[in-house]
C-alpha cells in the first residue's frame, strides 16, 4: 500500500524575513515535486513559484522560503509528484505574523515561565530584619494576568513574576535575600522591526515604614562593568539589555530601564516617590540593534525580608513597518493596450508586424503573440528592443488569405498572465495582374513574364497563344507560385515564329477565378524610350534597333488626343540598324497616359514599330523653416519646381487677402527652377494667420501655396483654481526657440480655495 506524501513547516508563524523550513517524504525517488506557495489572502502565488524541486533518494524534499516583506496572513504550501500527480501530493499552512513574539512570555497562571531564568539578587544585612509574623496582613496574591487589571486580595506572600505562595526569598525566615530577579533567553531583533513593544506592571508593599530595625538593609541593582550600580531601595526595576560583544561592547550593557523607588521617581513610572510602577504599555526603537541579540529583566529590591512586591513584563512583541509598505503576493496580471497591426490589410506573403504596449507594477518576464490563422495556431515571442515598454514581433507566415486573429499573452515574474487583449488583421490577395518586360520584342528575343495576386506554392497554368488562339510551343504549362502568389517565366521567341500580337493568360489552378491577361507584339523593329512615365518639363529618350541599316526612319510623337505634338522626323539608322533621338517635354504639356511614339521606315513601310507613354504634373514645392514666427522674425521662402530662369511672383497675405508691405513681387528662379525669399515681419505686424502663394510668370499651372502664422509668446495653466495639495501643470508655448525661459509665480497667477 502506497504512503501518503507529507508536507511539514518547522513553525506554525514565522516573522517578517524569517526563513520557512520545508520538509516533506514519500515522493518518487529522485523524482520531480513541483511546489506552490500561494496566500490565501488574495490567493496570490509567490514570486517564481510553482516550481521543481527534487526529492532524494529515500523520497524526502527539503526546501526553504523567506518570508521577507511580506503582509501579514495564512499561507498555503501545496506539493506534487510529477510522476504521480494524483497520488503523491500533500499540503501545510503557516502564517506570517508581524506582532509574533520572539519567546514565551512568563505567565502567572501554573507558573509557566517558559523562556524566562530566575536568578538571586545581591544582598546585605546591617540590622534586624522585621518579622514575618509582624506584617502578614500586607501581603497580596495575583490572581489575573489582565492587563492593568491586577485583582489584589488578601493572602499569602507573594513573589514577584508569578502567583508564589512565599515571601521574594523564597520562605517565611528573616535575613534572607530576595529572589526576585527575572531574565528572558536571548532574542534577535528582526532586521526589519521598528520598536520592541512590552507592558509592565509592579506593585510594592513595604513593612518598613520605619518601623523595623536595619532600615538600611537592602539589594542592590545588579549592574554591569559598563553599568553603575545603584543602591535603588524599596521598588522594582525593569530594562532592555544588549547581549555581551554586540556592537563591540566587551559587556552587556542596557539600553532601556525603568524603576519606581520610594528614593526616585526620575524614571518616570510615577509622578512621586513611589516604590509602585502603574501599570503601562512600552515601546523600545530597536533599529540600531537590528540583528543584535537582547534580553529583558525585571526585578524587585526593598529593604526588610517581610517586604512584598510583585511585578510583570508581558506581550512582548515587535512593531515593523506600516502594513501599506508589506508586500503582497502580486495578483495583477500585466496591462496590455495599445495594440497594432501593420499593415493591414496586407498582401499574401509579406510581414505583418505587430506590437503592444505592456506594462506591470513589478516586471515583465515573457510576451508572446498568439496567432490563429487559416492553417492552425503559431506562437511568436515578443521583445523590447528599446525597454521602452513596446513589445513587438514580425508575423511571415501569411501564405493564405483570409482573418488572422492575434492574442497577446503576457506574464509578469509572478506568474501572472493576461491573455484577453486582442486584434486582428487580414491576408488578401496582391493585384492580379501579368506583365511582359515590354510591350514588343523582334525574333529570337526572349519574352520575361511576371505575375501576382495568385495563391501562395500553387500551380499556375501559363498560356501563349497568337491572334487565332493557338498556342505557342510548349505552352500551355503549369509553374509554381512562391509566398506571395508570384510567378515568373519566359519564353525565347523562335526564329520562324509569325509575327503580330499575342497573349498570355494566367490561371490559378486552386482559384479559377483568379486569371489574368497581357499583350505584346512580334515585330520586326522596336522602337522605345527610357521610362514609361515622364513629368512636363522632363525629356524622353528614344532608342530604336533592328531597323535596315544605314536608312532613313521616320519618328512622330502625338498627345493623348491624338495630335502631333513632335515629327514627322526622319533619322537616320547606322551601320547595325540602330536610332536614337529625343523629345523634350513642354512644362504645360497636356497630361495624359496616351502619348504614342510612332516609326516606319519610308522605303519598307510594313517595317513599324510604335511606343506608349504617359505624361504627369511637374511638381511644385514651396515652403518656410517653421510654422510660426513673432514679431521681427524673418520668414525664410523656398520653392522649387519653377521653370529654370523665369519670374516667379511672390504674394503674402493675411486671412482677410491682404497683402503685406511690399508684396506681391517677382523673384527670378535658378537654373533647376527653384526660388528662395525672405520677408522681415514688423514690429507692429498683425498677428494672425498667413498665405504665401507661388506662380511662374510664363507657365501658370506651375504654382503653389503654405502658410504661416504670426504669433506672441503664451503662457497658461491647466486650470484657474486650486486646492491645497494639488499640482499647478504650466505650460507655454511660442517661446524663442532653443533657449531658457525664466517660470516666476506669484498668488495672482491662480486661486486658491
Amino acid at each position: 500500500m502506497t504512503k501518503a506524501a507529507t508536507l511539514y513547516t518547522d513553525q506554525d508563524e514565522y516573522y517578517q524575513n524569517s526563513t520557512v523550513n520545508l520538509t516533506g517524504g514519500f515522493y518518487n525517488p529522485n523524482g520531480d515535486v513541483k511546489i506552490w506557495i500561494i496566500s490565501l489572502g488574495n490567493n496570490g502565488t509567490a514570486k517564481g513559484y510553482p516550481k521543481i524541486i527534487q526529492a532524494d533518494n529515500r523520497g524526502d524534499i527539503e526546501h526553504i522560503w523567506n518570508t521577507s516583506l511580506f503582509c501579514e496572513g495564512s499561507y498555503l504550501v501545496k506539493t506534487e509528484d510529477q510522476t504521480y500527480p494524483n497520488q503523491l501530493k500533500a499540503n501545510t499552512t503557516f502564517s506570517i505574523n508581524y506582532s509574533m513574539l520572539p519567546f514565551g512570555n512568563f505567565g502567572f497562571e501554573g507558573n509557566n515561565w517558559d523562556g524566562w531564568t530566575w536568578s538571586q539578587n545581591s544582598y546585605f544585612t546591617n540590622g534586624e530584619d522585621c518579622k514575618v509574623s509582624e506584617y502578614a496582613s500586607d501581603g497580596k496574591r495575583i490572581v489575573s494576568s489582565a492587563i492593568g487589571d491586577w485583582e489584589l486580595d488578601g493572602g499569602s506572600y507573594t513573589g514577584g513574576g508569578g502567583e508564589q505562595a512565599d515571601a521574594l526569598d523564597g520562605s517565611d525566615s528573616d535575613g534572607n535575600g530576595y529572589t526576585g530577579m527575572l531574565t528572558s533567553q536571548t532574542f534577535t531583533i528582526p532586521k526589519s522591526a521598528i520598536n520592541i513593544t512590552f507592558w509592565i506592571h509592579s506593585d510594592y508593599r513595604s513593612a518598613d515604614a520605619n518601623q523595623c530595625f536595619g532600615a538600611g538593609d537592602g539589594n542592590r541593582f545588579e549592574g554591569t562593568a559598563n553599568e553603575t550600580a545603584n543602591d535603588w531601595g524599596e521598588g522594582c526595576i525593569f530594562a532592555l539589555w544588549v547581549s555581551a560583544g554586540a556592537a563591540g561592547r566587551t559587556d552587556d550593557y542596557y539600553i532601556w530601564e525603568k524603576h519606581a523607588s520610594r528614593e526616585s521617581a526620575s524614571a518616570g513610572c510615577n509622578a512621586g516617590a513611589n516604590p509602585n510602577c502603574p501599570a503601562q504599555n512600552i515601546s523600545v526603537n530597536v533599529t540600531a540593534y537590528r540583528e543584535m541579540d537582547l534580553y529583558l529583566t525585571g526585578e524587585c529590591i526593598g529593604r526588610g525580608g517581610i517586604d512584598d512586591a510583585l511585578f510583570q513584563m508581558d506581550g512582548v512583541g515587535y512593531v515593523f513597518p506600516e502594513a501599506e509598505s508589506c508586500m503582497n503576493f502580486d495578483v495583477t496580471p500585466p496591462t496590455v493596450k495599445n495594440i497594432t497591426a501593420t499593415p493591414d490589410p496586407q498582401k499574401l506573403g509579406k510581414k505583418v508586424n505587430i506590437t503592444a504596449n505592456v506594462s506591470d507594477a513589478n516586471n515583465i518576464s515573457y510576451v508572446k503573440a498568439i496567432f490563429d490563422t487559416p492553417n492552425g495556431q503559431q506562437n511568436l515571442t515578443m521583445t523590447d528592443s528599446n525597454s521602452d515598454g513596446i513589445y513587438n514581433c514580425t508575423f511571415t507566415s501569411t501564405t493564405t488569405v483570409g482573418l488572422y486573429n492575434v492574442t497577446i499573452w503576457a506574464n509578469d515574474t509572478w506568474s501572472n498572465v493576461n491573455a484577453t487583449e486582442k486584434i486582428n488583421f487580414t491576408i488578401e490577395y496582391d493585384t492580379l495582374a501579368v506583365e511582359t518586360d515590354k510591350p514588343g520584342y523582334i525574333l529570337l528575343e526572349t519574352v520575361y513574364l511576371t505575375g501576382t495576386g495568385f495563391s501562395a506554392n500553387v500551380n499556375v497554368t501559363i498560356d501563349i497563344h497568337n491572334s487565332t488562339g493557338q498556342s505557342v510551343t510548349s505552352y500551355p504549362k503549369n509553374i509554381s507560385s512562391n509566398s506571395t502568389g508570384g510567378v515568373n517565366d519566359s519564353w525565347t521567341i523562335p526564329g520562324g515564329q509569325s509575327l503580330g500580337t499575342y497573349t498570355v493568360n494566367a490561371t490559378d489552378t486552386t482559384a479559377l477565378e483568379r486569371s489574368t491577361t497581357t499583350t505584346f507584339d512580334i515585330v520586326t523593329a522596336i522602337i522605345q524610350s527610357d521610362k514609361s512615365t515622364y513629368e512636363q518639363g522632363g525629356t524622353v529618350y528614344i532608342t530604336g534597333y533592328n531597323w535596315d541599316n544605314n536608312v532613313n526612319v521616320t519618328i512622330n510623337i502625338t498627345g493623348p488626343d491624338g495630335a502631333l505634338v513632335y515629327g514627322p522626323l526622319n533619322r537616320s539608322s547606322n551601320g547595325s540598324g540602330w536610332i536614337n533621338d529625343s523629345w523634350f517635354i513642354g512644362y504645360n504639356a497636356t497630361l495624359g497616359d496616351n502619348y504614342t511614339i510612332y516609326a516606319f521606315e519610308p522605303g519598307n513601310p510594313s517595317k513599324n514599330d510604335d511606343y506608349v507613354f504617359e505624361v504627369v504634373q511637374r511638381p511644385v514645392v514651396l515652403s518656410t523653416e517653421y510654422s510660426w514666427y513673432k514679431r521681427q522674425e524673418t520668414v525664410n521662402i523656398s520653392g522649387a519646381g519653377f521653370s529654370p530662369l523665369n519670374n516667379v511672383t511672390i504674394d503674402i497675405r493675411n486671412s482677410s487677402g491682404q497683402s503685406v508691405s511690399g508684396y506681391p513681387k517677382n523673384v527670378s528662379s535658378n537654373s533647376s527652377g527653384g526660388i528662395t525669399d525672405s520677408w522681415s515681419i514688423p514690429a507692429g505686424q498683425l498677428l494672425d494667420n498667413y498665405t504665401i502663394n507661388a506662380s511662374d510668370c510664363t507657365y501658370s499651372n506651375l504654382f503653389n501655396s503654405t502658410t504661416f502664422e504670426v504669433v506672441v509668446q503664451q503662457i497658461q495653466t491647466d486650470k484657474s483654481a486650486y486646492k491645497s495639495g494639488e499640482t499647478v501643470h504650466i505650460t507655454g508655448s511660442y517661446w524663442d526657440r532653443n533657449t531658457n525661459v525664466t517660470l516666476q509665480t506669484n498668488q495672482n497667477m491662480f486661486r486658491m480655495r
